[in-house]
């Protein structure tokens, strides 16, 4: 039985990285037998689709994960995920990446709404023993 990524499901949706930070992301699931090598395959036709689509002027990465490769005992998982590691994560950058990825897999553009704020990275704390930025000298002591 040969299954194709015409019986998966995929869902594009704005994700959220372990540090915190959003991603934007597509989910394919695919129905029960579906063997790994096709589930590969199809993560990395799509990525290769995303980075075929992307233009040249976003820095974003396209990154697969299938959680297939560590299955625990007898059953294996049957999905796996497309990322895109944004480069400023700003809601401009987000807003490009999540349309792109709509229109490849045919969702409506509609859909989306944004989950984070305009600007959801966070600046980098002064760490002590170094210098401080806007002073050009080491911070005091407490």
């Amino acid at each position: 039985m040969t299954l194709t990524s015409k019986n998966a499901i995929k869902t594009v949706s704005l994700g959220k990285n372990r540090y915190g930070y959003t991603e934007p992301q597509v989910e394919i699931r695919f129905p029960a037998g579906t063997n790994e090598r096709a589930m590969n395959a199809t993560l990395f036709r799509l990525a290769a689709e995303i980075e075929l689509a992307t233009s040249e002027r976003e820095r974003w990465v396209v990154r697969i994960e299938n959680p297939n490769n560590s299955s625990i005992g007898s059953i294996p998982n049957t999905s796996g995920r497309v990322c895109l590691k944004l480069a400023t994560v700003t809601f401009e950058e987000e807003k490009r990446a999540m349309a792109m990825l709509r229109k490849l897999v045919g969702q409506a553009s509609d859909e989306w709404r944004p989950t984070a704020p305009v600007n959801s990275r966070r600046k980098p704390a002064i760490r002590p023993g170094r210098p401080d930025s806007k002073r050009g000298r080491m911070p005091s002591k407490p």
